[in-house]
């Protein structure tokens, strides 16, 4: 079906799903800085010391290179980042509604 699609049409396909990324996307960013959530360096090591653990031998050791790459440093941080803001966000909303909870048992009925 998208075959026959012109490439005008496609990009309008893709649009609302690109729109709403974009938005979360935005949104996430905005929380991990009001936040300020940081990656350090011990959560990037961390990280891909996780990502190697399974792996044996040689090909441990050529992936822990591939992933100490610079760019794709910065895209394991950026991942990192994301899943800290989001359990920072899951945090938020989790005490708000133990908050509106309490408040609605304690209200005389």
């Amino acid at each position: 079906k998208s075959m026959k699609k012109t490439p005008e049409e496609f990009r309008q396909d893709l649009k609302p799903v690109a729109v709403k990324t974009l938005k979360q996307s935005l949104v996430l960013s905005e929380l991990a800085r009001v936040e300020e959530i940081k990656i350090e360096q011990a959560d990037l090591k961390a990280e891909i010391e996780g990502m190697v653990k399974d792996v044996e031998g040689e090909r441990k050791q050529k992936l822990f290179e591939i992933l100490s790459h610079p760019q794709n440093q910065v895209n394991i941080a950026s991942q990192l980042a994301t899943r800290k803001t989001v359990a920072r966000l899951v945090e938020l909303i989790s005490s708000s509604e133990k908050i509106e909870q309490k408040t609605e048992d304690s209200e005389p009925k």
